[in-house]
């Protein structure tokens, strides 16, 4: 079984790993990891002058690597096994699928935040136009229940 894990913070990172652990049913897949940076855009009579999104886009990369880093470290102290990571650049949702896609995946684990209201209206939810576009099944994991019940 091929094995997408979607990540996007390091929290959900730990969440994810914490729940393969406890379900103990990961032990002969291949996992592969990803982490979308999304292009920070600014437009405006300055921005030829302005290096802020060159140094942002740095910042976001080194912060997904760090996050990759962490949660490939704990996945294979967990699995006994290497685990391959990707960062591309683009939108969340197609980059997770055009992913999934590339690796031939069977199985998409991802986290939700489960944006509402006007959040979820103006962005929409990744997990959703995930789940709605993958060639393959998509596990989502609340991200705020497993963190409340982990705090109990």
């Amino acid at each position: 079984m091929k094995v997408l894990i979607a990540i996007d913070e390091f929290s959900t990172a730990e969440l994810i790993v914490e729940f393969i652990y406890r379900n103990n049913w990961l032990q002969e897949a291949e996992v592969r990891l990803v982490y979308v940076v999304t292009p920070i855009v600014f437009s405006g009579p300055l921005s030829p002058y302005l290096d802020f999104p060159e140094t942002a886009m740095k910042h976001v990369c080194d912060y997904g690597e760090s996050v990759m880093r962490k949660a490939a470290d704990q996945l294979m102290a967990e699995l006994g096994k290497q685990i391959e990571w990707t960062i591309p650049l683009g939108d969340a949702a197609h980059s997770i699928v055009d992913e999934a896609q590339r690796c031939q995946s069977d199985l998409i684990i991802m986290g939700t935040h489960s944006p509402k209201g006007l959040q979820k209206l103006l962005c929409g939810s990744v997990s959703q136009a995930v789940a709605a576009n993958a060639p393959c099944s998509v596990l989502i994991l609340k991200i705020e229940q497993q963190l409340a019940e982990t705090s109990r």
